[in-house]
């Protein structure tokens, strides 16, 4: 019955999957703070039941409670789950009504549902009314941007980003790579390559299979092996990239040379592979 205690079961059986002892261990509770609401309506978002938490949130409603910025990113969270656009846009209005858009949290949340469902006209006028965007807010532009294809806008928000002293992270300069690899673009690629190189940002996998993808794509084979040579660490998709890399350019030889040393890597291939 203690709230701290109860509110940590409460996140521990969202996460893992298991609602119904979340839900238990929440009504249990002599008082639920914003803490336990937020461990829930997170714990639908989490396993993609936006209907139950669209529910949830009218409970909370009835019950005359205030969701705070939390319970408003994770309601947002979950309405992706289920297409739910509109539901998302009434949740704004519920925002805006309460004054949390300018909120660095919710705004981030608010960026990121509209991106997700590719409404960036109205991911770019929440960005614009927040007071301080930090790198993941720009970060949810960028892979709006990316997502869309269009590399010229991403490549240059990303230097706005900068030019603005944010600190790019791995996200970012992932999202950025991509969309330079979807519009051919290698010399700006090659630009945000040298950039990541120069911040001294350790790079991660997603940011490397990026960069082989933008200069498979841009037939610079060489720079696509660099960068996956200099791996410290490789997924399939790493492997999957630089065979295709090959494969395109008919160097059949390299391709089969790569496979062996893929399986002596105990890297087991996948259906792309093949």
């Amino acid at each position: 019955s203690n709230e701290f205690v109860g509110n940590a079961l409460i996140d521990m059986y969202a996460k893992c999957g298991n609602l119904m002892d979340a839900h238990d261990v929440f009504d249990s509770l002599p008082k639920q703070n914003s803490v336990s609401w937020g461990a829930l309506f997170a714990g639908y978002a989490l396993n993609g039941h936006g209907l139950h938490a669209l529910e949830l949130y009218r409970e909370m409603i009835h019950k005359d409670l205030s969701p705070d910025e939390i319970v408003f990113s994770c309601i947002l969270k979950a309405f992706t789950s289920i297409e739910g656009f509109n539901l998302g846009k009434v949740i704004h209005y519920e925002i805006v009504s309460r004054a949390l858009e300018l909120d660095v949290i919710v705004g981030n949340t608010l960026v990121d549902f509209y991106v997700k469902f590719g409404s960036m006209n109205d991911a770019m006028k929440v960005f614009e009314k927040l007071r301080n965007p930090n790198v993941v807010s720009w970060g949810a532009l960028l892979a709006g941007y990316a997502q869309q294809r269009q590399g010229i806008e991403t490549f240059e928000l990303f230097k706005v980003m900068l030019s603005k002293g944010i600190r790019a992270d791995n996200a970012a300069f992932s999202s950025v790579a991509k969309a330079c690899a979807y519009s051919e673009m290698v010399e700006h690629g090659r630009w945000v390559h040298e950039e990541m190189i120069r911040t001294g940002l350790p790079s991660d996998v997603a940011v490397s299979n990026a960069l082989i993808e933008m200069y498979m794509k841009c037939e610079c084979i060489k720079d696509a092996r660099k960068v996956f040579d200099t791996m410290p660490n490789r997924d399939v998709v790493s492997w999957n990239l630089i065979i295709t890399a090959y494969t395109q350019s008919g160097q059949d030889l390299t391709v089969l040379e790569l496979f062996g040393t893929m399986q002596h890597s105990c890297m087991q291939p996948n259906e792309v592979t093949f």
